[in-house]
């Protein structure tokens, strides 16, 4: 199982994970995190902390952690017309049906809005562009589908 570190509080963007500590998961507000009586890969179950107090987050961790702030809404590195951003979006809905699988339905929906948020897109492009593209099931509901893309951006 990853370390897990956990924030009190954090008035920066903070990313789950950074490649200077890889395996390890940052839990902050906002985040999911398994709670009992699930089961670890051990053969264990998890269980309940009671009296943990989470503690601030010392700076070099939040430095490491911090997300890399990206240009919302323009690309001075794109030439203009050169259709990057069209051909971006179309790319991810394509690997979104393609990965979309029962099993997989979340994760690959979550990969999709990261990437539109990561293209400097906002959460009304993803509902507009994902939404149709998601894997609506039975498991997985129009709603689990709007708030697994929503989640993305808080």
């Amino acid at each position: 199982m990853a370390p897990v570190l956990r924030l009190a509080s954090s008035d920066v963007d903070l990313a789950a994970h950074t490649e200077t500590f890889p395996g390890v998961d940052l839990i902050a507000a906002g985040r999911q995190v398994i709670l009992p009586p699930s089961l670890h890969p051990s053969g264990t179950t998890y269980g309940w902390m009671v009296d943990a107090v989470p503690a601030r987050l010392p700076g070099d961790l939040v430095d490491a952690f911090r997300r890399t702030p990206i240009c919302r809404g323009s690309f001075p590195w794109v030439p203009p017309g050169s259709g990057y951003l069209d051909a971006a979006r179309t790319g991810v809905i394509e690997r979104l049906a393609a990965a979309a699988t029962p099993g997989n339905r979340w994760r690959a929906l979550t990969a999709a809005a990261l990437r539109y948020r990561d293209l400097g897109l906002t959460v009304d492009d993803a509902l507009a562009d994902l939404l149709p593209a998601a894997p609506i099931a039975p498991d997985f509901t129009e709603g689990e589908a709007r708030r697994t893309v929503e989640s993305v951006w808080r």
